[in-house]
This record gives C-alpha cells, sequence and structure tokens, in this order.
C-alpha cells in the first residue's frame, strides 16, 4: 500500500534530496501519520518514538493550535539538531489550524532552515493555502488495503 509514495520518500532519502516540506493528504488519517512517523524515524536514523529532533502535534478534537505553538515551532526550528542533521515536525490535521497559525507557520516555510523538515498531514488539498502548499511535495493518501510499505535499509 502506498507503494509509490514510500518508494518516493525512500529515493529522496537514498539521493540526499529532501525537500523542507511535505504535505501529505487525503482521507487515510491512520496511514498518513504511520508513515510521516517512519519517514521522521528514517531521517533521524531512531526507531525511538521520542526524539529531541522530531516534534508531533496532534490534535485534540476541536481545540484550535494557537499562534503561540506554532511560534515555538520556529524557536525549535532554528536551532541546530541536537544529533543528526535535521529537525522535524509533524503537524496532524491541518485544518484544525487557524488563520493566525497558518500565516505563521507560512512564514516559517518561506525562511526554513536548511535542516528543518515539516510534514503536514490534512483531509484534503484544498485546507491548504496555496501559499503553503506550494511550497510543500503533495502526496495523496487515498484508502487502500494495509501493508507496510515503507521498507526499512
Amino acid at each position: 500500500m502506498y507503494e509509490k509514495i514510500s518508494s518516493y520518500l525512500n529515493n529522496c532519502m537514498e539521493k540526499d534530496v529532501l525537500s523542507h516540506g511535505y504535505i501529505f493528504y487525503g482521507p487515510d488519517e491512520l496511514n498518513k501519520k504511520n508513515i510521516a512517523g517512519k519517514f521522521a524515524r528514517k531521517i533521524l536514523n531512531t526507531s525511538a518514538l521520542f526524539h529531541p529532533d522530531l516534534i508531533l502535534i496532534s490534535s485534540d478534537g476541536e481545540e484550535e493550535h494557537s499562534i503561540n505553538l506554532i511560534r515555538q515551532l520556529k524557536k525549535f526550528l532554528i536551532l541546530s539538531p541536537y544529533s543528526g542533521t535535521h529537525k522535524i515536525v509533524i503537524i496532524e490535521a491541518f485544518e484544525k489550524l487557524n488563520a493566525y497559525s497558518q500565516n505563521a507557520l507560512l512564514k516559517i516555510f518561506e525562511e526554513a532552515p536548511c535542516h528543518a523538515i515539516i510534514i503536514l498531514c490534512a483531509k484534503t488539498i484544498d485546507s491548504i493555502p496555496e501559499t503553503i502548499a506550494s511550497r510543500g511535495v503533495k502526496l495523496p493518501f487515498w484508502k487502500q488495503n494495509y501493508s507496510d510499505s515503507l521498507k526499512d535499509k
């Protein structure tokens, strides 16, 4: 499942041509989250669920993410990686970000340090402003049968 996406992400890592922004969109929430996590852990060369160079922002129901959280992300990304070569942020349910948070995130995308990778997960590509969507690699996630497709090195 998602062999093309997994193959693309593996090729990016093997060729060391990682983008600073990836947009995972589509209705398959579970696999977007799983593949984003596996991709981040492969980049960071760890199997641990927690890593000092990785932040996962999950939606907690109806609560919108505040602009302060996005500003904290900027501070996190500006710092050099603790170990390895990258710092990674995964934002689930991007569509729940308020307009102020989206604008702050746009600024981060525009000025992203070379070691920063931001993975946005959204239900639809239309929920992401074009100014942000145009700065990331868009990968569609439509429901398929489950299999573990992100191969281990």
